[in-house]
């Protein structure tokens, strides 16, 4: 099995898509992740189209895969999956961006109808979702088929990479 890393729209992320794929790397035979342009550029916003085409072209290679994601990462790999460009096996998410989803992207809500098994992990007061609100968001338009590990915190960061690995390994 082999894992793809998609981490959050900040700057900050392109140092945690490294941190995931080190953690990841000595239990998968492959660990790749994507750097998004606009980390390059110094844009504000990531290009989710651009970003999606890049997602699938680094899955082209993998095989069998899961997908760890974070924030952005996880609306990047959703509407991927919904699309028909990338096929993981299963899926580990870290701080869905429900606010952002609600006031910006709905087609996020019938996409999520075509994941795999999935793990969401949200932090209990994060500021970009809570986890009742994320939950129930969840229900509305998944109903089964994931799992939502609830963690202590009131912040959109997921620094627990043995957390992670242990969810990308169930």
């Amino acid at each position: 099995m082999n894992a793809l890393v998609l981490g959050g729209q900040s700057i900050k992320h392109k140092q945690w898509v490294r941190d995931v794929a080190v953690a990841l790397k000595p239990h998968f035979e492959a660990v790749v992740y994507l750097d998004y342009m606009h980390w390059q550029t110094g844009e504000a916003d990531i290009d989710l189209e651009y970003e999606i085409f890049q997602a699938a072209n680094l899955a082209k290679s993998l095989g069998n895969y899961v997908i760890v994601a974070k924030s952005i990462g996880v609306i990047v790999a959703i509407l991927a999956i919904a699309r028909g460009v990338i096929t993981p096996q299963k899926c580990v998410f870290a701080g869905f961006p429900l606010n952002v989803v609600e006031s910006s992207l709905p087609e996020v809500a019938s996409a999520l109808k075509s994941l795999p098994p999935v793990t969401f992990i949200q932090n209990g007061a994060d500021p970009l979702g809570s986890a009742g609100s994320v939950q129930a968001y969840l229900d509305s338009y998944l109903a089964s088929g994931y799992n939502l590990k609830i963690i202590l915190g009131n912040t959109h960061d997921y620094p627990d990479f043995n957390l992670l690995v242990e969810l990308a390994l169930r």
